[in-house]
């Protein structure tokens, strides 16, 4: 602390000064104290006086300061909320008050009241804070909305529950805009399409929370014709046609005008179907905004019924046609129509105004027709076909085939089987029964004619004798083969009626298919194998052939001189196919293996591994065939 004194700041450079100041402080007190003042009073000074809050919202005051000889405050208040803090020992402070319900329209005094400063004759000080509780103010009610219409393009809305008393602010969301008024209730206007909500703020400053939504739909179109889709004309059960309209507003309701006669309907939805249309002729518009014509309706006339078929003839069954048929006339002229046949339910469509219906079984029948309006008859009067004369069956049956020089019965009672009774038959060698055959008994390969007759029946036909003979059999020539163990065989059949059968006799062999003349056979030994070919027609006794195929061993030549000329340059083994390569192993005369190829191709010429031409001499092979076989021998090369 710098010295003072009545707040005169006293600098001395000498060393006396402390002394001074001490005497001069102590002459001070002594003059105040005789004077009857505190020495250091208690200050409070307050940012604000007086304030307000809306409801129950607390409020802070900040910025209140106190001093002099003041080192805290105390605050209380006269309302029924709360103040906090209740002391404060720091300068600035600030305090806040949290109303309750019963502050609602008081005034509640905060008074701030500091502690006494030490000293003679000092006192407290206080300051005080008036603040208002204004009562909340209710949010608008949103009243009657009034949408867009085909005429104004805006909206509006009635919003009451305003302030009674004093101006008030209303502000829209979104937006901002602002509009300030008096009394309970306000319309509201010039609204576009969207969704807004209002608040509304009182004089004493108080904001309610927002109203509900008021939604402003998009304003009406004017909308297009309604589009005329399927039109259901009268048919022959209802007096009266339809059709379906399309492309209506999707919104809303709507009202239909028909013209002419101005019949109006109302709805909703996209599409609505106006029935119970007399004949004419008929457009429609649709309100809402009012659209315009749409395309014309045409509803024709109701179609009539067309007469019952009327019956002219019924053709009975006979013995040789076991069905019968009927005639029916009056049917319609125009377009076509259909009949439909009863009790079965049958249909048959055609054109004209007759048709003979044949195929007819016993039993009693009926006849409607349908015309091409689909309009129906009554039904025509029932006719009866009889049960037909017994109907006459001939028959005849091939007799199975023969072993030459076998002959045929041909009748025989088997081959007639099955045909009725009371028949005289007759056999003839031509189709027209010009030429009689005169051995029916005993009847050689061909073709014959039977003829049946009876009372008033008379048929003819074929009957075929075949005559089969031995096969003759072929198994084809005999096969000699070079160290190969597979080949095809060429036997032969003579015609499509026989069938064959390799079988082993000796040997070995596998057969792709043992039925087939010309199957490939596999799995051959060396040597001889011999196969049985065996033929038969199913009714001649079986015929047989032999066929030999002979293996031969695989041939090793024992010299080769390869000097390139050409000849026996390259150790060939005969027999040998490009996909029966066997191993190949070369050792000279001291065994040292000096070449090996496990795919031997015949390319060998005389060489080493590393393709060195090798002296002459005497060398010894290994063969490995691919059936497992070991075959040694020795090879001389020559140059």
């Amino acid at each position: 602390m710098k010295p003072s004194f009545n707040n005169k700041i006293f600098r001395n450079k000498n060393s006396l000064f402390p002394f001074v100041f001490l005497v001069a402080c102590l002459l001070t007190f002594i003059s105040r104290e005789g004077s009857g003042q505190c020495v250091n009073p208690a200050t409070i000074t307050l940012s604000n006086t007086s304030g307000s809050t809306c409801g129950l919202t607390s409020v802070t005051i900040s910025g209140n300061r106190f001093g002099g000889g003041a080192t805290k405050v105390t605050l209380t208040e006269n309302g029924d909320g709360s103040v906090t803090p209740t002391t404060a020992t720091t300068s600035s402070f600030a305090f806040s008050y949290t109303p309750k319900s019963k502050d609602i329209g008081n005034i509640i005094i905060i008074t701030i009241t500091t502690n006494i400063p030490s000293g003679s004759h000092c006192s407290a000080a206080k300051a005080s804070f008036a603040l208002t509780v204004n009562a909340v103010i209710t949010a608008p009610v949103v009243g009657n909305i009034t949408q867009p219409t085909c005429a104004v393009a805006t909206g509006g809305v009635v919003l009451n529950g305003l302030p009674s008393v004093g101006i008030w602010t209303l502000t829209q969301t979104p937006g901002g805009v602002t509009s300030t008024g008096t009394g309970t209730s306000t319309t509201i206007s010039g609204l576009a399409e969207g969704t807004f909500a209002f608040t509304v703020a009182n004089g004493a400053g108080c904001i309610s929370i927002a109203s509900a939504n008021v939604v402003i739909s998009k304003q009406s179109q004017t909308p297009t014709p309604p589009v005329v889709g399927t039109v259901m004309q009268p048919t022959c059960m209802v007096t009266t046609g339809s059709v379906l309209l399309s492309g209506l507003p999707s919104t809303g309701s709507w009202i239909l005008s028909r013209y002419p006669g101005t019949i109006i309907s109302q709805g909703t939805g996209t599409a609505v179907t106006i029935s119970g249309l007399a004949g004419g002729t008929y457009n429609y518009t649709v309100t809402k905004c009012v659209s315009g014509l749409s395309a014309n309706v045409i509803i024709s006339s109701q179609p009539t019924n067309p007469s019952a078929p009327l019956v002219v003839s019924i053709t009975q069954p006979t013995n040789v046609l076991p069905t019968g048929s009927v005639n029916l006339i009056g049917l319609p002229e125009i377009g076509s129509w259909i009949l439909t046949r009863f009790p079965d339910g049958l249909t048959l469509s055609g054109i004209g105004i007759n048709k003979t219906i044949s195929g007819l079984t016993p039993g009693i029948y009926a006849f409607t027709v349908t015309n091409s309006s689909g309009c129906i008859s009554a039904s025509s009067t029932k006719i009866e076909i009889n049960t037909p004369p017994e109907t006459l069956l001939f028959i005849v049956k091939d007799p199975a085939p023969v072993c030459f020089p076998s002959i045929v019965d041909i009748t025989a009672p088997e081959i007639t089987a099955g045909s009725s009774s009371n028949m005289t038959y007759t056999y003839w060698v031509d189709q027209d029964a010009t030429i009689p055959y005169r051995t029916p008994v005993d009847a050689t390969a061909g073709t014959y004619y039977i003829r049946a007759t009876t009372t008033g029946f008379s048929s003819i036909k074929p009957v075929v004798v075949t005559v089969y003979r031995i096969p003759s059999v072929n198994a084809g020539s005999d096969q000699s083969l070079e160290y190969k163990f597979g080949t095809t065989m060429n036997a032969e059949i003579a015609y499509n009626y026989e069938t064959g059968m390799w079988s082993v006799i000796s040997g070995t062999g596998l057969f792709s298919d043992a039925s087939s003349a010309k199957s490939s056979v596999n799995n051959l030994s060396l040597g001889e194998n011999k196969f049985l070919w065996s033929v038969t027609n199913g009714v001649c006794p079986e015929s047989h052939d032999t066929v030999m195929i002979i293996v031969h061993e695989l041939v090793i030549k024992t010299l080769i001189t390869p000097n390139m000329d050409g000849r026996n340059d390259y150790f060939v083994l005969d027999g040998l196919s490009s996909r029966d390569k066997p191993e190949l192993v070369i050792f000279d005369r001291r065994g040292v293996q000096i070449y090996k190829n496990e795919n031997y191709d015949n390319q060998w010429n005389g060489i080493d591994y590393k393709g060195n031409p090798l002296p002459d001499d005497t060398y010894f092979c290994i063969i490995k065939t691919v059936e497992g076989r070991k075959i040694t021998g020795y090879i001389v090369i020559r140059r």
